[in-house]
């Protein structure tokens, strides 16, 4: 049907777009110069031995059911269970689900059906014209993806400013 192919090909010029545009933000990381620079004001790391984070430490109940309940309260259609229902269910499926956290966090490992997301482009703007450098990409990844990484995402923030690891002026994109 032609509008079905109108459609996949508009999505993969989106897809496109996106790759290259990231491929240009890789490229300019790669370029980017190492923090001795002067121009570049870092706060002072402490003894080089004690900034390492070797490990995660593994979360407990009380503090999964704290994350759970600090998440939006948005659904993504990639869940099986919608988030009111497992709101309503967590006191049953709060040890599988810490468990789960738990084995990524311990084992490194994540499952590859946790990492597929729907990702719709956005205007930036409301008044932007829709061409797709005024898009943003934005992932809806299912619920259990983003509980875990918002449990990495706690501790590493907990590292960095207990480290003195983040650069003075910065304050966005962290």
């Amino acid at each position: 049907d032609r509008s079905t192919s109108e459609s996949q090909k508009l999505a993969n010029e989106i897809g496109t777009f996106f790759i290259q545009k990231i491929e240009k933000i890789r490229s300019k990381l790669d370029n980017i110069t190492s923090p001795n620079d002067s121009h570049i004001s870092y706060s002072d790391p402490p003894n080089k031995t004690n900034i390492v984070m070797e490990k995660f430490e593994l979360l407990t109940e009380t503090q999964i059911l704290d994350l759970i309940n600090s998440m939006p309260k948005k659904t993504c259609a990639l869940d099986p269970v919608p988030k009111d229902l497992l709101i309503s269910c967590v006191d049953v499926l709060l040890p599988v689900i810490t468990i789960m956290v738990n084995l990524s966090l311990k084992t490194g490992r994540f499952s590859d059906q946790l990492k597929t997301a729907i990702v719709n482009p956005l205007l930036k703007k409301q008044e932007l014209a829709p061409i797709f450098q005024n898009l943003r990409p934005i992932s809806n990844l299912p619920f259990i993806s983003k509980l875990t990484e918002r449990a990495v995402a706690n501790q590493i923030e907990e590292h960095m400013t207990y480290n003195k690891l983040y650069p003075l002026l910065q304050s966005a994109y962290r």
